[in-house]
């Protein structure tokens, strides 16, 4: 009886006992929780970079539409509540997103003049005179600014053809002339072509 009533002894748990055993189990459930809660911050963090990437490649346009459907889905989908409504937020990100938006580099312009050239009349080029406010009067060769997608020689054939009514080929370089003046904001390239008037036209 001795034996029994000793062993049940070693058996029961002291209030002491169960006290630290319930607090290495809190202790061992609370770093779980601090695991998963770190590894939920480092996908948060790692989506958040992802997005902001993604973001930064668009233009304001699409940016605004995409900040509007990640807003949706948040609400909509994940039941993410805010403090502003759905309108709200999306205004107060717009104009956030206008605040930090880079202002867009200034390129230089480029332009096109043209040597219009004769074989029956050597030694001689095309001028005509300036009609527009800027420069009227002067007399200048024909040119004018080069369009996106066009090659040198197909700006100066377009140019002098608008301008002159004459088709012209054997189009060649002749100079390019780089002219910067930073005190009037003014950056101008401008392409001198040569070419010789099709006298079959």
């Amino acid at each position: 009886m001795a034996q029994a009533g000793g062993s049940h002894d070693r058996d029961d748990v002291s209030p002491l006992q169960k006290y630290m055993l319930m607090c290495t189990e809190l202790k061992a459930e609370l770093k779980t929780t601090k695991d998963q809660l770190e590894s939920l911050e480092t996908l948060r963090r790692a989506t958040v970079e992802s997005l902001i990437k993604q973001a930064e490649a668009l233009p304001v346009d699409s940016l605004l539409k995409f900040t509007g459907a990640l807003v949706e889905m948040l609400v909509n989908r994940h039941n993410i509540s805010f403090d502003s409504s759905k309108e709200e937020l999306i205004k107060a990100i717009t104009a956030r997103i206008a605040e930090h938006q880079m202002p867009a580099r200034k390129r230089p312009g480029i332009g096109v003049a043209v040597f219009v050239l004769s074989e029956k009349h050597p030694e001689s080029i095309l001028l005509g005179r300036r009609r527009g406010s800027v420069g009227q009067g002067l007399y200048q060769v024909p040119g004018g600014h080069l369009e996106f997608g066009e090659s040198w020689e197909q700006a100066a054939y377009r140019e002098t053809l608008e301008e002159t009514g004459l088709h012209i080929h054997n189009i060649t370089l002749c100079s390019v002339m780089d002219t910067i003046q930073k005190e009037h904001d003014y950056h101008y390239l401008t392409v001198f072509m040569r070419g010789y008037v099709d006298e079959t036209r």
